[in-house]
């Protein structure tokens, strides 16, 4: 029997949480490591976890070469299970935050794609659930609110185009982001998805006699049986208004990204097992769940707060331009690369 393992990667906001709860994790063919065993943020044993949530998205070099050898033993470690199970088909990992540096303290993508090859090996399936990237951007600014950012969406743009080199929005060059991980995996490796292809023009997904057509696509991929699958919302999202309500009471109670460069950062309770388990640090909960406790207070508030105002979307037109000459320019090169027509959006937004 053929065993695939495959290493999803996002992009952000594309049904990341979704997929690891209904699909990756409840596949009865599927060996899923993580993240969404059990609940959003879990994995199936806390050094894949570590490693996850740590050492491929944080690590400086000198720790990640203290750890890479425990690392690459850990996850070999669940190979074998899953080369012995003869139920699996299937086993890896989906972590959205492989494919781009969300916050600056995060490692460079290069980096992510060689850490997440040299625990994978060759051979190994990567899935790019891909989105066109103005809708990406501004799907991305709501998250951003949730965890953490007060700033108005002129804020955030602002920080886009005048801190380019250090942030997120080159990664949204998908030829790019091909290329790094191709270089490792190889292109005959890629699993290549415009979610649009995928979607009705509501933002629905698409269903075919109760078989989601996703996740019916993600079948056949990793060659495993397809079945009816009901997709839930795991990451519900805040109306225009809630989240207009909520930036401004993370002003108030500062959570999340919104907190000082020297703080724990953002996510910061998702490192639980890294400094629970691997460090053996006794860190309480009251200060771990800090964070988490501000954001869902806020989340909560904005719920009840009656306000008519909404978040807007509206870009200065040097932002627009520069934004819409380099997706469409990059889009053009993934096309080529992929071998497939993308979404007429992609060419012309």
């Amino acid at each position: 029997m053929k065993k695939i393992k495959y290493i999803h990667i996002g992009m952000p906001k594309n049904l990341s949480t979704t997929l690891q709860r209904d699909f990756f994790s409840a596949h009865p063919e599927i060996m899923h490591l993580g993240v969404g065993v059990g609940s959003n943020v879990d994995y199936i044993s806390s050094n894949i976890s570590a490693a996850c949530e740590n050492h491929f998205q944080y690590s400086k070099n000198l720790s990640y070469k203290i750890n890479e050898k425990m690392i690459n033993e850990n996850f070999d470690f669940q190979f074998q299970k899953f080369y012995q199970d003869s139920s699996k088909k299937a086993c890896g990992i989906s972590l959205e935050l492989l494919s781009f540096t969300f916050t600056p303290d995060q490692i460079e993508i290069e980096e992510k794609a060689r850490r997440v090859f040299n625990a994978f090996g060759k051979n190994s399936k990567v899935i790019i659930i891909v989105r066109e990237q103005f809708k990406l951007i501004e799907s991305l600014y709501k998250e951003s609110i949730k965890i953490g950012f007060y700033g108005t969406f002129q804020d955030y743009l602002n920080y886009i185009y005048y801190s380019r080199d250090k942030n997120f929005i080159y990664d949204f060059n998908y030829d790019y982001l091909f290329d790094v991980y191709s270089k490792y995996f190889g292109k005959e490796n890629m699993i290549i998805i415009p979610i649009e292809n995928f979607r009705h023009s509501s933002g629905e997904l698409i269903y075919d006699k109760g078989v989601c057509a996703l996740t019916n696509h993600l079948s056949k991929k990793l060659e495993i049986t397809s079945i009816n699958t009901t997709l839930n919302h795991h990451n519900k999202p805040l109306s225009n208004s809630e989240l207009y309500s909520m930036r401004i009471l993370n002003r108030e109670n500062i959570h999340g990204i919104g907190n000082q460069s020297y703080s724990t950062g953002t996510n910061f309770h998702r490192l639980k097992d890294y400094f629970r388990e691997e460090l053996n640090i006794n860190i309480h909960d009251d200060f771990l769940y800090h964070d988490a406790r501000v954001k869902n207070s806020n989340i909560k508030k904005a719920q009840q707060l009656n306000n008519n105002k909404e978040i807007e979307f509206e870009y200065p037109l040097k932002i627009k331009e520069f934004l819409k000459n380099m997706f469409v320019e990059s889009n053009q090169k993934f096309q080529e690369k992929i071998g497939f027509d993308l979404p007429e959006e992609y060419l012309t937004n």
